[in-house]
């Protein structure tokens, strides 16, 4: 199968391009990993498949509005 014809049976299968996909599990994921373990956010990147842990700061902080720190400790204040 090609590339352009798997990218169109996974948008018509899920409604989203893959890449979309992607980045929403990861920012599932990520959430999980800030509020339930003490990883260093690096660890988390790398356990995440980014290289660059500031393009998964920007990333988490695009996406959620808050900084991995941040978004850390609010849910460690609940």
């Amino acid at each position: 199968m090609g590339l352009s014809t798997l990218r169109e049976k996974f948008k018509g299968a899920t409604g989203k391009p893959m890449h979309v996909y992607v980045l929403e599990k990861r920012m599932i994921a990520a959430r999980a990993l800030l509020g339930d373990t003490d990883l260093p956010l690096k660890e988390i990147a790398v356990r995440l498949g980014y290289s660059d842990l500031y393009y998964f700061h920007r990333q988490l902080k695009m996406r959620m509005g808050v900084s991995p720190s941040v978004f850390r400790k609010s849910r460690i204040m609940r």
